[in-house]
């Protein structure tokens, strides 16, 4: 009866662990990328739960002698994460965090931080991702992956303002795009810098004064995911937009 009971209590507490570590994906999202953008602040002493959605890109296009190829992914697995804050940890809809891809359906998966932070932060994460592309051409690929997560000092939720700009104000457009895009940021931002999915600053501006609106001319740029990071002297938010 004592080892009944004691497999029923070790049942259950494992139970528990597993369902509270499990996400569900938000399946209106279809765009490749991850939503939210950026990770809503957390504040030390409190307890902190967020889900975030990832959706794959089927494909990627690569340089070669002979021109652009189009290559299809075959999975994505996420190898660590740096600068994760203390006392959160992550947990995926996939024990494993990989996920494989299959070309005739969008792919989703999804990423839970939770937990109760310690220290105040304002570091950027890098979510490490392998990419494996259905080529020899172009061995897996790790892909940081930036995501601003600030974390406020125990009492200053309520009254300090978030190191992230406005994400409602900041707008990248027309996104998709081919061509060009352009960026406007009305509370006024300084320096942009566009990475491309290996992670390579593809594009970078800095101004003295701060500006409101910039154009980009991407007419040279492969296809696929680039992301946008948009400073202030005093904040940052990371934008992804995707090239047709």
């Amino acid at each position: 009866m004592k080892k009944t009971l004691l497999f029923f209590s070790l049942f259950s507490l494992l139970s528990v662990r597993v369902l509270l570590a499990q996400c569900t994906p938000d399946v209106s999202q279809t765009i490749p990328g991850f939503s939210p953008d950026s990770l809503p602040p957390a504040c030390v002493g409190q307890p902190y739960d967020q889900t975030v959605t990832l959706v794959f890109a089927n494909d990627t296009s690569i340089s070669t002698p002979l021109g652009p190829v189009t290559i299809d992914f075959l999975s994505y697995r996420i190898t660590g994460i740096t600068n994760l804050p203390p006392g959160i940890t992550y947990a995926c809809d996939d024990d494993s965090c990989e996920w494989l891809i299959t070309q005739s359906q969008i792919n989703r998966g999804c990423v839970r931080f939770s937990g109760t932070p310690t220290t105040a932060s304002n570091d950027t994460m890098f979510v490490s991702v392998l990419a494996n592309l259905n080529t020899t051409l172009v061995p897996p690929t790790t892909i940081p992956v930036p995501t601003p997560f600030t974390v406020k000092a125990a009492g200053q939720c309520a009254t300090s303002s978030s190191h992230l700009l406005n994400t409602s104000l900041v707008k990248i457009y027309p996104n998709p795009g081919s061509s060009s895009f352009k960026v406007e940021c009305p509370q006024g931002a300084n320096k942009i810098e566009v990475l491309d999915l290996t992670g390579k600053v593809v594009y970078q501006h800095e101004d003295s004064h701060t500006f409101v609106q910039h154009s980009l001319t991407t007419e040279n740029w492969h296809s696929g995911m680039y992301f946008v990071k948009v400073q202030s002297s005093e904040a940052t938010q990371t934008l992804r937009w995707i090239r047709q």
